[in-house]
C-alpha cells in the first residue's frame, strides 16, 4: 500500500513539474497572442492586463497594409517564398545527385558516410559550431608552431643545397619556406630554404 502510494506522489509531483515548465514556456507566446489584439492604449498601460479590454484587429491591418514600416506584408510573403522555392529546388537536385552515387558506386568510406550522416543530422548546430572552431584553432596552433621551425632550419637547408624542382615536384612535398620569400622562386623537397642566411 504504501509503494501505491509512493508512486501515486511520484507521478503528481512528476505531472506538476511538467506542467509548471509547459506554463513558464507558453506563458510568452500567450503574452504575445494577447498583446496582438490589445490596442496601442493598452500595451503602455501601467497596470498589466493578461487579456485585452478592448479587442481590436486593426494591429494585423497596419502590418498587412504596410503602414508600420512602409512595406506591405505582400513583398516579404513573396522573398520568402521566393527563397524557399530555389532553395528546396536547389537542395533536391544537390541530394538527388548524391544519393545516385551513394547507391550506385562503390568507393572508399562508404559505409562510414552513410553511418555518419545521420548522426550529423541529429547533431545540434552549437555542438558543429564548437567542433569547428576546436578543429581551427588547432590548425593555427599547429602552423604557428611550425614557423620557427623553418627558420631555424635555413642554416642547415643553406648548407644541405638545394632540390631540383623536379624532383620536389615527383615527390609531392615541394613548399616555399622562409628562403624563398627572401628569394622568389626557391622551392625545396622538404620545405627548407635554399638561400644562405
Amino acid at each position: 500500500m504504501r509503494r501505491v502510494l509512493s508512486r501515486r506522489a511520484r507521478r503528481a509531483g512528476l505531472n506538476l513539474l511538467g506542467l509548471l515548465v509547459a506554463l513558464i514556456t507558453l506563458f510568452p507566446i500567450f503574452w504575445m497572442v494577447s498583446t496582438a489584439f490589445k490596442p496601442a492604449t493598452e500595451w503602455y498601460s501601467l497596470t498589466p492586463h493578461p487579456l485585452p479590454a478592448h479587442p481590436t484587429l486593426a494591429n494585423f491591418r497596419a502590418v498587412i497594409d504596410g503602414s508600420v514600416i512602409g512595406l506591405p506584408y505582400w513583398n516579404f510573403l513573396k522573398n520568402s517564398l521566393f527563397v524557399t522555392v530555389v532553395s528546396v529546388v536547389a537542395s533536391s537536385l544537390i541530394a538527388l545527385l548524391a544519393a545516385v552515387a551513394l547507391a550506385r558506386f562503390r568507393f572508399r568510406f562508404r559505409t562510414t558516410y552513410l553511418i555518419m550522416l545521420p548522426i550529423v543530422q541529429m547533431l545540434p548546430q552549437q555542438a558543429l559550431v564548437i567542433a569547428l572552431a576546436a578543429a581551427g584553432r588547432h590548425l593555427v596552433s599547429g602552423h604557428v608552431r611550425r614557423v620557427p621551425g623553418q627558420r631555424s632550419g635555413r642554416r642547415r637547408a643553406a648548407r644541405a643545397g638545394p632540390v631540383p624542382h623536379w624532383r620536389a615536384a615527383a615527390r609531392g612535398r615541394g613548399r616555399v619556406s622562409w628562403g624563398a620569400a627572401e628569394a622568389p622562386g626557391a622551392v625545396t623537397g622538404r620545405g627548407r630554404s635554399t638561400g644562405s642566411c
